[in-house]
């Protein structure tokens, strides 16, 4: 036999193994990650880098994956999330900001995002119609009482086609909305058949405070809503 057909043989399965080991990476206690730094091994300079760095990693079950930010950032493309395991990750803002072109943090097409929470979400002047936390097509993402959205032209938290989002309690969406954002921006916006539970949460100084229309739900008991430019509370799938 060809001695180099051999050694080639060889590498290619070497390269095999290695290949499969990478994909059956395994996470199995809590654990933190500090962004700039390093994610499972990957030198990572952003939140979606570090996002990437867990795709191909398998969390275990009631384990909780932290992202912690340790700077702000100024100049960002939307952040989408889009882990397998999305459900055991968490965005620990630390008390910085993320300064936006269009939409913030999205989940989408039927993922999860287990919190958010500790971090500003603002849009950058003049920026496209979006949302700052926006799960959408299926999704559900949790978000913390830490979490601040400023100035987007769609909304603060939205849960769009057929979406969830949970809100804890005492997170304010106020200035949810820039002054020449839609009509029909809103802290908490809620559309085509989705829910939105915000009990004890707060949405003032916007186009609207809680709006929910097409068969949707905005469950916000216990919640302030005042000086919103249209209406505190939008829509008959409003409960309050």
């Amino acid at each position: 036999m060809n001695k180099s057909f051999v050694i080639a043989s060889f590498a290619l399965f070497i390269s095999v193994i290695c290949t499969n080991a990478s994909a059956a990476e395994f996470i199995g206690h809590n654990t933190t990650y500090n962004i700039p730094g390093h994610v499972n091994g990957v030198s990572v300079d952003n939140l979606q880098q570090g996002l990437n760095a867990l795709k191909d990693v398998s969390i275990a079950p009631d384990v909780m994956v932290t992202l912690r930010l340790n700077q702000d950032y100024s100049d960002s493309s939307e952040i989408v999330v889009s882990n397998p395991n999305g459900d055991r990750i968490k965005i620990d803002g630390n008390n910085h900001s993320i300064t936006f072109h269009k939409n913030g943090i999205v989940i989408d097409h039927g993922h999860v995002l287990g919190l958010v929470d500790n971090l500003t979400l603002k849009l950058k002047r003049f920026g496209g119609v979006g949302c700052a936390i926006k799960s959408d097509h299926g999704s559900f993402a949790r978000v913390g009482r830490g979490v601040k959205t400023l100035g987007f032209q769609y909304g603060g938290v939205c849960a769009l086609n057929d979406s969830l989002v949970i809100v804890t309690s005492g997170m304010d969406a106020s200035h949810s909305c820039s002054a020449t954002s839609s009509t029909f921006c809103a802290g908490f916006r809620a559309q085509e058949h989705s829910t939105i539970i915000a009990n004890g949460t707060i949405s003032s100084f916007n186009k609207n405070g809680y709006f929910a229309y097409n068969d949707s739900r905005i469950y916000a008991y216990r919640s302030s809503a005042s000086n919103n430019r249209y209406s505190n509370y939008d829509g008959a799938g409003v409960a309050h």
